[in-house]
């Protein structure tokens, strides 16, 4: 009879104590599988610090509206459209998905969205790690900062060697496909925060701040924000046609209907620990309510522990075997690269 220990150390890498924790998270991951409370995941992608530019064949239309002509504008280009980066240059993003945006939905996602994020609640982690878009200038050298100076609220620009960084994200409860948002906002359980710089003591002896707030996230915008890369991850990864989009007019026009449809995973949010990546993407199915969705999960800044984001994507229009396929050849590629590590 084969050794027991052989079969725990092929399945979960380790003998004896390790292998009850193991034990107990896969079946807590299979429980939770099982109750539709997780995905079946079929991709994953990592996005790390100095990357190569990933570039998915181009798809020739819009994939937020359908239109192929770039603009209809005057004196601006009809063809080709634009490039769409699925995550955002400026926060570290690789991904590129060539010709897939029109003029219109380009500026409601990219200027209206991403530049009000980066922009606004993720501008002094972006300078503090030096994150921007290829070929722009340099990162301001100082930075405003919403403060209580003598007992006066008032804004002080603050040298971004001694501007505090406090990162922060907005935890979610889980996505709800069948209820729909009627309030001006997306329901939050909390935030993780994790103190990257701060110095109360040269604060005060500088600049004589006792107290000051933190970036801000707009509600709206961070659900917008995940919903625009969780559809064009999905399209860039499984092609038009493969399914039923639901993100559209939260994307395009900040519908607050499909707000829930964005959402955490309370499971893995409960004890995250720190990824070597920057941001990770995956993609799984979910049955819901009897149908099987299409769920992109989404850590931004993973390696400074952001929190774990699901998104409903659109209903599958797969077959139940070609659903099935990617499963297997995820698990399979995941399986011998553990193997491998070992």
């Amino acid at each position: 009879m084969a050794d027991p220990s052989n079969w725990t150390v092929w399945l979960f890498g380790c003998q004896g104590r390790r292998c009850k924790s193991a034990l107990y998270k896969r079946l807590k991951a299979i429980r939770s599988v099982l109750a539709g409370r997780s995905i079946f995941t079929f991709q994953g992608t990592s996005i790390k610090r100095g990357d190569i530019r990933s570039k998915y064949p181009p798809v020739g239309t819009c994939i937020y509206c359908g239109s192929s002509t770039y603009s209809a504008k005057p004196h601006v280009r009809k063809h080709p459209l634009g490039l769409e980066h699925i995550v955002a240059e400026g926060i570290g993003g690789t991904l590129e998905l060539p010709e897939a945006s029109c003029q219109d939905c380009e500026d409601a996602t990219g200027r209206l969205v991403e530049g009000q994020v980066l922009g606004s609640t993720l501008k002094a982690l972006r300078a503090h790690f030096n994150l921007k878009k290829p070929g722009s200038g340099r990162h301001p050298s100082t930075l405003p900062l919403s403060t209580r100076v003598n007992g006066i609220d008032r804004t002080v620009e603050i040298p971004t060697e001694d501007y505090p960084i406090i990162f922060n994200m907005l935890v979610y409860p889980a996505p709800d496909v069948a209820n729909v948002n009627t309030e001006q906002g997306r329901a939050v359980i909390g935030a993780a925060v994790a103190v990257l710089k701060f110095d109360q003591f040269e604060l005060f002896r500088k600049y004589g701040i006792s107290t000051f707030s933190s970036a801000i996230w707009d509600n709206q915008m961070l659900t917008r924000l995940l919903a625009k890369i969780a559809h064009s991850y999905a399209f860039a990864e499984l092609g038009e046609g493969k399914f039923s989009p639901r993100l559209l007019g939260l994307i395009r026009d900040g519908d607050i209907s499909a707000m829930n449809l964005v959402g955490g995973d309370e499971a893995l949010n409960d004890g995250r620990a720190l990824s070597s990546a920057l941001h990770e993407l995956a993609l799984g199915y979910q049955r819901i309510n009897g149908a099987v969705y299409v769920v992109a999960r989404i850590r931004l800044f993973a390696s400074n522990g952001g929190p774990f984001y699901l998104v409903v994507v659109g209903e599958s229009l797969e077959t139940r075997t070609a659903r099935a396929i990617r499963i297997v050849r995820h698990t399979l590629g995941m399986w011998a690269n553990q193997r491998r590590l070992r």
